[in-house]
């Protein structure tokens, strides 16, 4: 199968106002997502729409109800004005851990039957708001892509919302890196790097990825507000999430 499973470690630098930086451990599923059926019924511990330890779940990446997420990725391709027949879609992403999730990222590889790639990055912010970026096959070389826009989006109080983004994302047979830089009027504010090391999805791992990072979904979004806090008792300034509305643009609610 061309699924996997990526052990990760992630670093966020915040360069100015001050210096602040912190690293997190996890994993990552890399779901083939026409192999979602297969997986639900060769791990046992993992399910496709329905309770299990992991499961992936449609509604997790909906940006239109009713559609499964390969469905949902397939019109927003066409919404993008590609039309080329599909023949592979991976989704780099968490799944739920005892029916809980939240993904601050999720990223899908595309690739067509007359060899050109896409992608689409999947940001979700803590108000149930997921926006997706689509990454043209110019974007592409040999070692990946790199991906710049304009954020428009609430993601964090401590950023502006028409910061740009630079996306430089690289993944081979063993091992993805993923890059991200944050710019506020040319002046590096903050980067993300991640670097995950591919190994298989089976029972056997998820059993040990279980124990090895306990309620890892429920960390994450601890996580999220734990830095964020210190952030603000920094007196880092902040923006509300009602402030600069015309800047917050194509998202979708994603909760149910």
């Amino acid at each position: 199968m061309d699924s996997a499973i990526f052990d990760c470690s992630v670093v966020h630098h915040r360069k100015l106002p001050f210096d602040y930086k912190f690293r997190f451990n996890f994993f990552w599923f890399y779901i083939n997502l026409d192999e979602i059926e297969t997986l639900s019924k060769k791990i046992s511990i993992f399910s496709y729409n329905k309770f299990n330890i992991f499961s992936l779940l449609d509604k997790d990446h909906a940006y239109q109800k009713n559609l499964s997420v390969k469905e949902n990725v397939k019109k927003f391709l066409i919404q993008n004005d590609i039309h080329e027949e599909i023949q592979k879609i991976y989704l780099l992403t968490n799944c739920r851990l005892l029916n809980y999730v939240f993904n601050p990222v999720s990223y899908y590889f595309i690739e067509t039957t007359n060899n050109k790639k896409y992608a689409v990055i999947e940001i979700c912010n803590t108000f149930g708001e997921i926006k997706p970026y689509f990454v043209e096959s110019e974007c592409f070389d040999n070692s990946g892509y790199t991906y710049k826009c304009k954020k428009f989006f609430y993601i964090s109080p401590f950023t502006k919302m028409d910061n740009e983004l630079t996306f430089k994302v690289n993944n081979d047979q063993h091992t993805i890196t993923i890059h991200i830089l944050d710019h506020e009027d040319k002046n590096l504010i903050l980067s993300t790097h991640l670097k995950g090391k591919r190994q298989d999805l089976n029972t056997k791992n998820l059993f040990w990825k279980f124990f090895k990072y306990p309620f890892i979904t429920l960390r994450i979004i601890l996580e999220i507000h734990y830095h964020a806090l210190i952030l603000y008792l920094k007196k880092l300034s902040f923006k509300q999430k009602s402030d600069d509305l015309e800047l917050q643009q194509g998202a979708y609610k994603w909760k149910p």
